[in-house]
């Protein structure tokens, strides 16, 4: 069995460089990803990974994501694997046989599950965000890394016309979980009954609040994240 991994090896080793929080959102369809250049520090988060060539971190915090058809895809494009949750992630890989193909670049990060101060960003206990949603915390990693800006890609929280997540463009293949869900999670055409969204939205907010020294860039002018942090061309 595995421990979890030292944070602080991970503290400020990008420091002042721009990153990328890559996540799944159907606006990822429309990102440009030639504007990321070699300066810059890609973390990819779930099937956010689909859409690109190579990401120096790949990020998970849930024990499906091993399973899904496009986690192999994730491991060959990333330099680190980033299992920012309990250690049962262990034991999923192992499940799926890839742990020991794997090992030499995997990480488990632990987290504030049960502490207090949860979405203060700053490293004072080596221990990343709880969160409700992995671009949280992978947010948080990127601070811990040192990069700044913070670009946040693909986190739209809202729907196009009824569609969720992106579609593959360098992973050809349809994206399936073990259970695979349907693309329509809401009745209505923009989401704004997704409970999922509306928390992970509301988390946002308090991110915000709590870390005014964190500058976040959001690119997509329809996400909801718009009324937190603008809009901003890159």
């Amino acid at each position: 069995m595995v421990n979890f991994s030292d944070l602080a090896i991970f503290r400020n080793i990008h420091k002042g460089q721009r990153a990328f929080v890559v996540g799944a959102g159907y606006s990822l369809n429309d990102f440009d990803t030639s504007k990321i250049t070699d300066k810059d520090i890609v973390l990819a988060v779930n099937h956010g990974c689909t859409v690109l060539k190579h990401c120096h971190y790949f990020c998970f915090t849930d024990g499906s994501i091993p399973y899904a058809n496009f986690f192999k895809h994730a491991t060959n494009i990333s330099d680190k694997i980033m299992c920012c949750a309990n250690l049962t992630l262990y034991e999923h890989l192992v499940k799926v046989n890839m742990y020991e193909l794997i090992k030499d670049k995997t990480y488990f990060l632990n987290r504030r599950y049960t502490t207090s101060n949860n979405l203060n960003f700053n490293f004072w206990d080596g221990l990343l965000i709880d969160g409700n949603d992995v671009s949280h915390v992978v947010s948080h990693l990127a601070h811990v890394l040192g990069c700044n800006p913070i670009i946040l890609v693909g986190i739209d929280l809202n729907y196009r016309t009824g569609v969720k997540y992106c579609t593959g463009t360098i992973f050809k293949e349809k994206v399936i979980w073990p259970k695979e869900a349907p693309i329509i999670y809401s009745s209505l055409p923009d989401g704004r009954d997704d409970i999922n969204l509306n928390m992970s939205y509301n988390l946002w907010c308090q991110i915000k609040n709590q870390n005014p020294q964190v500058k976040f860039i959001n690119i997509n002018p329809n996400s909801r994240l718009t009324t937190l942090f603008g809009v901003s061309q890159i």
